[in-house]
């Protein structure tokens, strides 16, 4: 805050007389300030009370709204093999139960690997590898899903195991133990799985290499070429005619092309997989095509500043690239012309680097020596920077600048063309694309069709997966041929599989199946940890359990009382008015225990009589009074005892008849408690249902707005934000317009006081030449 001299000459209190002026417009301020203040003190209320309410909603609420979480029944056993859980409608009294065998997933350990062995290791030096007339397959089945996959000079230890993974299956080689672990996800017999080995065809391998080609399976993705491969699984074995292939592949893309039934729907839809990415493949490459034009367009641009073959520069650059070609660094058959484009090249990049050496001198991180010239210091300084790099950087640095060029507002030719490099880059890339499609891509698009029937066609008739004589080739990874036996082997190296089984629980003579080892029947949950021995059984009982659902529905009659009950406190709050939030002078003349209690009282009332937390306590109240029907008749939370009172001041409080820690009910008959032990399911269907109307009604309440509420948050948030911006943004004018008002009246105070100061400077002139004494 400037320092200011006033009321030298004049001898008023200029400060007072402008404070005093400017206060009506500072009062104007105030009352916004007080609007700004009071709206976030309504904004940490209504957060508070959000979470509150959000948490009423996902806890106690929600576990109240799932009938099975009422548990009214409860199984006990004292035997750690076998735990159960009784639903209402399980029979109560003792049961008998026996464990004839758990459910295990599929489990493979391979026998150890060589040492040396790494996931990068080919599987041709572990002598997995084909015939001199076909490739060698391994072949995974996995439930519906089918892998072949295809092994040549170039596949690794870690693309099998890509391979298995993609299967769905859980794969590893645990490089400690170098062994390869593989299980199924699931438990069951029906998780059970096969990896085996064969032989295809060199014709059906160059089919299916050359269709991965045609629609780029090596870039489209695990979740594309996972696509790929599950439609040449639905293809194989199929006999496609002419007419259908035709068909599909003259289709434009998103045309629906509808089979005859669902067998060949599928079809269909496996042709379009593969059509679709050939499509996208040719497209791809044609604007590639297109970006690489402008590319070497720029860049011509680019090495176009440096053609002066008399520039020493040039010329020595000129020679350390033919020094370069001399010494092996660049290929020897490296053309005049090229060795001219490459040191053009050199050129820029160390044009580039003299100007960002310019730029740290300019910022102050470089400074030129006393005994350099700012010229001398930048050669020198990206000379040594330029002798740092290798060819390949220097290439490298030179393809970065060309990139940069992009956003270059100067303009280059291309196709004969002039285009600004950065507004029209985009646009010649489409023209240059459009015309390709209206053109050659037209053709090429029919050609990449033909050529991807002609390999699906060829890779159909020659995919055939023949055995091949002799061990299993799997055994040179530790393993051997995986058929999916129903029975657990080990061998001699260390080579193990345990075999995908069901469980086998019998209860009460009845015996069950299950792919897990929990097991669901007859309103029991059977989880079960362990086998027993032939002819032992293992009892356990079930007796009605109504006191843990009494307790759950009361616990949660707390939680709706204790928020309901300070909504009613917060809704219909004693007035603060005449309370308005105290400015900086108010608080100076206060105590902390003053301006506490003073904030207070108007906090406490920051909701008093709102209209959304109205709308909130009204819906909550409604939705507990929900009446629902159950085997033809009408039920309400009073059916069991549970209402409010005669007490008009608690607004709408439960109660529970005959809770004892209830002073004005706890002598009345505790009807929950009765329901519970005489008709428990008929009661879990009424508070779950009214849970759900509850819950329903508070999720309506809670929904998103756009510009009005987020989502899950009861008061509308976004609009309250909006209008504290908009209070911020109106202060901000009102403070600048008190600060300009200031300004006018010190100008003209101080005009006054020049003029005063003149008029005495006069006066005592005037006394002097009168010879008059001041």
């Amino acid at each position: 805050m400037p320092v200011r001299m006033t009321g030298m000459i004049s001898g008023m209190d200029t400060e007072s007389l402008i404070k005093g002026m400017v206060d009506a417009q500072r009062l104007k301020n105030k009352r916004v300030e007080d609007k700004s203040t009071l709206l976030g003190w309504k904004q940490d209320k209504w957060k508070e009370l959000n979470q509150k309410l959000y948490k009423l909603y996902t806890d106690d609420l929600s576990k109240m709204r799932l009938q099975g979480n009422y548990q009214t029944k409860k199984a006990t056993s004292s035997d750690t093999r076998v735990s159960v859980t009784a639903g209402t409608t399980a029979p109560n009294g003792s049961h008998l139960i026996s464990i004839e065998q758990l459910a295990s997933s599929q489990y493979v350990t391979s026998g150890k690997i060589a040492d040396d062995v790494t996931a990068k290791t080919t599987l041709k030096d572990l002598g997995m590898i084909g015939s001199a007339t076909g490739s060698l397959v391994v072949q995974i089945q996995n439930g519906d899903t089918k892998r072949n996959f295809v092994v040549d000079d170039k596949t690794t230890l870690g693309n099998f195991i890509d391979a298995l993974k993609e299967a769905g299956l859980n794969a590893n080689f645990d490089t400690t133990q170098k062994r390869l672990f593989i299980s199924s996800k699931n438990s069951g017999y029906d998780s059970k799985f096969t990896i085996t080995t064969g032989e295809m065809s060199t014709a059906g391998v160059d089919a299916l290499n050359n269709i991965k080609s045609l629609i780029n399976y090596a870039g489209i993705g695990s979740a594309g070429q996972t696509k790929v491969l599950n439609a040449i699984n639905v293809l194989e074995g199929k006999n496609i005619s002419d007419t259908l292939y035709n068909n599909v592949m003259s289709k434009a893309p998103g045309e629906k092309i509808t089979g005859a039934d669902a067998e060949e729907q599928k079809i269909i839809d496996a042709l379009v997989v593969l059509r679709d990415y050939a499509i996208k493949k040719v497209e791809s490459d044609t604007k590639a095509d297109a970006i690489k034009q402008i590319k070497d367009g720029i860049k011509a641009s680019l090495i176009s500043k440096y053609t002066d073959p008399s520039d020493e520069t040039f010329i020595k650059l000129k020679a350390e690239v033919q020094s370069d070609v001399d010494n092996g660094i660049l290929p020897s058959d490296t053309t005049p012309e090229q060795i001219e484009r490459i040191a053009k090249e050199r050129y820029a990049v160390l044009d580039n680097l003299k100007a960002q050496v310019a730029s740290s001198i300019d910022s102050g991180k470089l400074k030129v020596p006393d005994d350099k010239t700012r010229e001398e210091f930048i050669d020198e300084q990206a000379q040594t920077a330029y002798d740092t790099l290798i060819p390949q950087d220097k290439a490298n640095m030179f393809i970065s600048l060309a990139e940069k060029e992009y956003k270059s507002t100067e303009t280059i030719e291309v196709d004969g063309k002039t285009i600004t490099k950065a507004a029209d880059y985009q646009n010649k890339v489409k023209e240059i694309y459009d015309s390709a499609i209206n053109g050659n891509i037209a053709t090429a698009l029919t050609d990449v069709n033909n050529g991807l029937v002609a390999n699906v066609k060829n890779y159909f008739v020659n995919s055939a997966i023949t055995d091949i004589p002799g061990n299993s080739k799997l055994q040179n990874i530790g393993l051997d041929e995986i058929t999916g036996a129903v029975h657990d082997a080990t061998s001699a190296d260390g080579y193990s599989v345990v075999a995908a089984k069901d469980s086998i629980v019998t209860v009460d003579g009845a015996q069950l199946i299950g792919k897990t080892n929990t097991i669901t029947a007859n309103g029991l949950t059977i989880t079960a940890t362990g086998t027993t021995a032939p002819g032992e059984t293992i009892s356990f009982n079930v007796a009605n359990n109504t006191q843990e659902t009494y307790d759950m529905i009361k616990n949660f009659i707390k939680s709706y009382n204790a928020i309901l009950k300070e909504m009613n406190e917060l809704y219909y709050a004693p007035s603060s008015r005449g309370y308005d939030p105290l400015s900086d002078d108010e608080k100076e003349a206060m105590t902390d225990g003053q301006i506490e209690k003073w904030e207070k009282k108007i906090q406490d009332s920051i909701l008093r009589r709102d209209n959304t937390l109205s709308s909130v306590l009204s819906t909550m109240k409604s939705a507990m009074m929900t009446r629902v029907e159950v085997d033809g008749k009408y039920y309400s939370l009073s059916s069991f005892g549970i209402q409010t009172s005669s007490d008009y001041t608690e607004k709408g409080l439960l109660h529970i008849h005959g809770d004892k820690e209830d002073g004005l009910f706890s002598a009345l008959d505790d009807k929950l408690m009765k329901a519970l032990e005489e008709d428990p399911e008929t009661v879990v269907k009424v508070l779950s249902q009214v849970s759900m109307a509850l819950y329903e009604a508070m999720g309506e309440k809670m929904s998103s707005i756009p510009n009005v509420r987020s989502a899950y948050t009861f008061y509308n948030d976004k609009t309250m934000a909006k209008q504290q911006t908009d209070y911020k943004k109106q202060i901000a004018l009102l403070e600048n317009k008190v600060i300009a008002m200031e300004n006018k009246y010190y100008k003209q105070f101080a005009a006054m006081e020049t003029t005063l100061a003149k008029m005495q400077q006069q006066t005592n002139a005037l006394a002097g030449m009168l010879g008059m004494k001041q």
